[in-house]
């Protein structure tokens, strides 16, 4: 009997050569320390103290290397460097970076205080880069980020092209066994964060040479283009507002457009997405990508070489037969192993299809996310709090969960990933094993078996809950509904609700166990998604993520807000001497034109009083909701209170209309 074999030695060699990079990362980023030091202090006296500014003439201040509470000119930038720290962060994570030289045997206590060192270490490291990008002075800035951002690429580069297959090392299974290119696709993300901040640097040292810009200390700019954008789109009167007043939606548009309006993104100008958001998504997909790579591809190849030690051990068992009266087990031995094998080769397929399944919908949570966080603030912006719990948390503990919100994201999508691939996994293989080897003939139909068995329960089900609902429609309610929860038969009613609590009763059984296992599918799929609550209503408090989203939203809201950075540049502007009006034409063209063209009629003989009476009229015709916060209601309110009952009825009703 000839047994084929199938690629026994196609495995990864494990004997795979050693490779060892010119230069070590882990001693670069200790030298690293020294120039990343000299670059800081070199910042620092270009910062003035805001106390103390007698000694040394204020000089030097403390150097920051990211502003979250404002919209800085190198969003994009700041959200590559902090990507650009996303391999240092894991290898703290998987104990591959020690500061003292510990090993994976030391206790708990040390391990400990070497991962905070090096927490310390990798940060302080990346801190010249963003001290750059941040500095007022952008020349100075450019050039000493881009040496230091030059170094860590070209090192980054040494090492991918001298080890392209990464190194063999005994914690790392994936460069053991000899992955092609596993060193440059783990590399690809840092290496083009890096060249993407030394092109943003370039670029800013060119623009200044270009306008003959010399290092200055930058004029103060409270708002943003976008945000006046955003005032000038609220106060902007258009057509189309009152048109959709008075028009329904769905004549407008049929299904199929609303729901391609709704997955599709709209970008809008006069939103731009904190530095913050950016970073905190960035190295989230970074990181996903780097574990996603190791993960997938270690289980990919763990099972298969599995499934070609079950080749070998059938060819070796098949080999030693030499007696004919063994056919029988020979027979049952070969069937043994084929449904090993074929095993192996159910879960290899079902561990990639799990991984790749895994990755899109974390993609696309984060997608999702991002366009959620749009939303929530701008609704915030106008005055909307419907969607935030009730609960109000102090100002100390909502800037403690906005400080945890970026790491508590990550690690959210991080956990989100490994727990929907385990999740999505095990469905795979469930699905193989009911489902497509049944139908391909492979193996016994357990499924539609069981499914036959239980199928009258599952009919019972269906057909009292539809029968429950058309009884209310077409025989409890009145007109079928359509006016509201009106009863028409009174003693139907009475009789099907009398019959009908004996027949929920099993409904319920069955309802109790979908409903568990509706909150375990949707608790697993949601897991990485903060800006909903797994929690029900009133203990949201609980959910520590939710929490952190909420600090986000609030410290975002109230250092952001359009309408009063847009307030206050005004104020500014209006302070400034004569010699800074051409500082201020950069900023006049973005203010409501209306603004301007009453000040070029502000000579013509006008009524003053008529006009902004008008205008208020107007602005309360067009937003009815601030009547309500006016003065003068609280005052008519006072007064009519104390006319006579008719009198006082008549004259609020005129009021509110």
């Amino acid at each position: 009997m000839d047994i084929k074999v199938d690629n026994i030695t196609s495995t990864k060699n494990f004997t795979n050569s050693t490779c060892t990079p010119t230069v070590n990362i882990g001693e670069f980023t200790l030298y690293s320390l020294i120039p990343a030091a000299l670059i800081v202090v070199v910042l620092s006296f270009t910062i003035q103290r805001v106390k103390r500014r007698h000694y040394c003439n204020g000089y030097p201040g403390l150097v920051h290397p990211i502003d979250f509470l404002r919209y800085d000119r190198n969003r994009f930038a700041h959200a590559a460097a902090f990507g650009a720290t996303a391999g240092g962060c894991l290898q703290i994570f998987e104990k591959k970076f020690y500061i003292f030289g510990i090993s994976a045997s030391s206790s708990s206590w040390l391990m400990m205080l070497d991962s905070l060192a090096a927490v310390l270490v990798i940060g302080f490291s990346y801190y010249p880069i963003f001290a750059c990008l941040s500095t007022d002075y952008e020349i100075l800035g450019s050039v000493l980020g881009l040496f230091y951002t030059l170094s860590w690429l070209i090192i980054k580069l040494i090492t991918v092209i001298e080890c392209p297959n990464g190194m063999a090392t005994d914690d790392n299974f994936i460069a053991y066994i000899g992955v092609p290119g596993y060193s440059v696709l783990s590399n690809l993300p840092e290496i083009c964060c890096l060249s993407y901040i030394s092109f943003t640097f370039i670029r800013n040292f060119m623009q200044r040479i270009r306008n003959q810009q010399t290092d200055t200390k930058a004029v103060l700019f409270v708002a943003s283009v976008h945000q006046f954008a955003h005032v000038r789109s609220i106060l902007k009167f258009t057509k189309r507002y009152y048109r959709n007043r008075n028009t329904d939606d769905t004549t407008q548009s049929s299904t199929t457009t609303k729901l391609v309006r709704k997955f599709m993104y709209h970008p809008k100008a006069e939103f731009k997405y904190p530095t913050r958001i950016l970073a905190t998504f960035l190295v989230a997909q970074i990181a996903v990508y780097k574990i996603a790579f190791v993960y997938g591809f270690v289980g990919f190849e763990s099972f298969r070489i599995l499934k070609g030690i079950f080749y070998v051990g059938e060819y070796l068992k098949l080999a030693n037969v030499h007696n004919p009266k063994q056919n029988a087990s020979l027979s049952e031995t070969h069937r043994l192993f084929t449904l090993i094998t074929q095993g192996i080769a159910v879960l290899q397929v079902s561990w990639t299809v799990a991984t790749i399944s895994s990755c899109l919908l974390i993609l696309f949570y984060s997608l999702h996310m991002i366009s959620c966080i749009r939303k929530h603030l701008l609704r915030l912006y106008c005055g909307s709090t419907s969607f935030l719990p009730q609960k109000k948390f102090s100002p100390t503990l909502t800037m403690a969960h906005s400080l945890r919100y970026s790491g508590y994201q990550i690690g959210y999508i991080l956990w989100g990933f490994i727990i929907s691939q385990v999740f999505l996994f095990v469905i795979a293989v469930l699905v193989a094993y009911f489902i497509v080897l049944p139908i391909m003939g492979e193996i016994p139909p357990v499924l539609l078996n069981f499914l036959v068995s239980i199928w009258p329960s599952i009919a019972f089900s269906a057909a009292a809950y539809f029968i429950q609902y058309l009884l209310s429609r077409y025989c409890l309610l009145k007109n079928r509904g359509k006016d509201g929860l009106v009863v028409d038969n009174r003693r139907l009613l009475s009789n099907a609700a009398y019959f009908l609590f004996f027949y929920n009763i099993i409904l319920g059984l069955f309802s109790a166990l979908f409903r568990l296992l509706e909150s375990l599918v949707l608790g697993i799929l949601f897991i990485s998604r903060l800006d909903k609550s797994l929690l029900i209503r009133g203990y949201e408090s609980w959910d520590s993520g939710y929490n952190a989203y909420l600090g986000f939203l609030h410290v975002e809201y109230h250092y952001n807000h359009p309408g009063a950075a847009v307030f206050c540049q005004l104020l500014i502007d209006s302070i400034k001497d004569d010699s800074s009006v051409n500082n201020r034409n950069s900023i006049n063209t973005y203010v409501e034109e209306g603004h301007q063209a009453s000040s070029q009629r502000a000579n013509r003989t006008i009524s003053r009083l008529a006009r902004n009476r008008w205008l208020v009229a107007v602005t309360l015709l067009n937003n009815k909701s601030l009547i309500d916060h006016r003065r003068t209601k609280f005052i008519d309110t006072f007064t009519l209170s104390k006319r006579n009952n008719n009198d006082s009825d008549d004259d609020l009703l005129l009021f509110q209309e």
